[in-house]
C-alpha cells in the first residue's frame, strides 16, 4: 500500500493499492467517479484522475463543464457529504426489498381474494339459481294469493315466496360481485398508493367475514386457513406499506 493520494476533485486522503491500475471507483469523500493511473516509475506516487459520470472523459476539479459531453459538472465538499457504511447501506436496501416483497404479495392477495369471489359467487349464485328454480316450478300452478307454510312456521303467500327466492339468488350474485369489484379496485389503487389500499382491503375482507359470521356462525370455520393467510398477507403489507410511507418522510 503507497502512502495517501489525494482525490483531485475534493482532496480527501485516498489509499490507494499498487497494482490497481485503470482500475474505477467512487471517491468515499466527494462520490465522484475516479480513475487510478499509475506512474511509469514503480517508486512513483500514483495519480487519480477525475472522471465524467456521463461519458467518463477526465476532467478537472476547476471544469464547470465536462470537455467530453459538455454536461455540467460539480463536486460537493466533503463536509457536505455523509458517506454511509457499506453494511448501513446494504441493510437498507434489504429492509426496502423486504418491505416492496411483503406489499407485492399483499397486492396478490388482494387481486387473488377479488377472483375467488367472484368465482365462488357464480358458482353459488348459478346453484342457488337452479335450486330457486327447482322449488318455483313446484308452485308454478299455484296462484299467487295461495298460502304456504314454511318449515320454520311462517306463512307466506305463493307470490311472496316467488319474490323471496329471487331475491335471495340475486343478493348471492350482488354481494360476491360487488366485494370481488371493490377488492379489484384496491388492487389497482394498491399500484399507485399502497397503504390506504391495503388498509381498505383489509377492512372489506374483514367486515365481510364478521358479517357473514353474524348471519351464518359455522361460516367462520369455512376455509379458515386461506382466510387466516389473507388476513395475515395483508397486515404484513399494512405494515410495510407504513414502514415505507415512514422511510419516505424521513429521507
Amino acid at each position: 500500500m503507497t502512502a495517501p493520494t489525494p482525490c483531485p476533485l475534493c482532496d480527501k486522503p485516498l489509499n490507494v493499492p499498487a497494482d490497481s491500475d485503470g482500475r474505477r471507483f467512487r471517491c468515499p469523500g466527494c462520490s465522484e467517479s475516479l480513475r487510478i493511473r499509475m506512474p511509469e516509475d514503480p517508486e512513483g506516487a500514483p495519480l487519480l484522475v477525475g472522471l465524467c459520470e456521463g461519458c467518463g472523459a477526465e476532467r478537472e476539479a476547476q471544469d464547470a463543464f465536462c470537455p467530453g459531453c459538455g454536461a455540467a459538472l460539480g463536486v460537493q465538499e466533503v463536509s457536505d457529504i455523509e458517506v454511509p457504511k457499506k453494511s448501513a447501506r446494504r441493510k437498507s436496501n434489504y429492509t426496502e426489498r423486504r418491505h416492496e416483497k411483503s406489499v407485492r404479495k399483499a397486492s396478490n392477495w388482494v387481486l387473488a381474494v377479488a377472483v375467488i369471489l367472484a368465482l365462488a359467487g357464480t358458482v353459488i349464485g348459478m346453484i342457488g339459481r337452479s335450486e330457486g328454480q327447482a322449488a318455483l316450478a313446484e308452485f308454478a300452478m299455484e296462484p299467487a294469493e295461495t298460502l304456504m307454510l314454511l318449515d320454520d312456521g311462517t306463512e307466506l303467500t305463493v307470490g311472496e315466496l316467488r319474490s323471496a327466492i329471487e331475491s335471495e339468488v340475486l343478493f348471492i350474485f350482488v354481494v360476491n360481485y360487488g366485494i370481488a369489484l371493490i377488492m379489484l379496485a384496491c388492487w389497482f389503487w394498491s399500484k399507485r398508493s399502497a397503504l390506504p389500499a391495503l388498509t381498505t382491503a383489509l377492512g372489506v375482507y374483514v367486515t365481510m367475514i364478521a358479517i357473514e359470521g353474524v348471519v351464518d356462525p359455522a361460516s367462520i370455520f369455512r376455509g379458515i386457513l386461506i382466510k387466516a393467510l389473507v388476513i395475515s398477507a395483508l397486515l404484513s403489507g399494512v405494515r410495510a406499506a407504513l414502514a415505507q410511507r415512514s422511510a419516505s418522510e424521513k429521507a
